[in-house]
């Protein structure tokens, strides 16, 4: 019933091998969906209660919207991604893995028809540069042609998405 205190939630050391822990009972099936997402949820609550900003906090987020999309909970996938951008303006991630969760946002609000501004918000926070990669130019194309009725071009794109990605 209160809020939690940060000295009664597990340490980072603790969090780090609990994500390790979730991965691979994931990885191994040995759990389902609903407890791997409730894992998830728990680790990323208690680094948020202890204001953790860290490459192991883009883990846990990164982790858990992968998984997420695996298992098409486009909610918590949003809520991800919604975290997510607002640790990369504040941690250092590699351009790679920040392209690929740029292309699902993306992809995300072009599947649940996200107004125009949220997308001319989301390329505004974006260089050039950014939206040149890979996996971020690519759903801008698959968006593109989404919106321009260009379903030839879709499936092309379709057919051929960029490495390392779940798009």
């Amino acid at each position: 019933t209160t809020a939690p205190k940060p000295s009664e939630v597990r340490p980072l050391a603790v969090l780090k091998d609990a994500l390790k822990l979730v991965k691979t009972c994931w990885r191994n099936q040995e759990h389902d969906y609903e407890w791997t997402c409730s894992q998830l949820k728990s680790i990323r609550q208690d680094l948020k209660v202890q204001h953790i900003e860290t490459n192991e906090t883009l883990d846990t987020y990164e982790t858990h919207a992968r998984i997420a999309l695996e298992n098409e909970d486009f909610g918590e996938l949003n809520t991800c991604l919604a975290q997510l951008s607002e640790l990369y303006a504040r941690v250092e991630r590699t351009p790679s893995v920040r392209d690929e969760f740029a292309s699902y946002r993306v992809l995300y609000n072009l599947l649940v028809g996200a107004n125009q501004a949220e997308y001319a918000r989301m390329l505004q926070s974006t260089t050039r540069e950014e939206r040149s990669r890979p996996a971020l130019s690519f759903a801008i194309k698959v968006r593109n042609a989404v919106l321009d009725g260009n379903y030839n071009l879709f499936y092309a794109l379709y057919s051929k998405p960029p490495p390392r990605s779940m798009a």
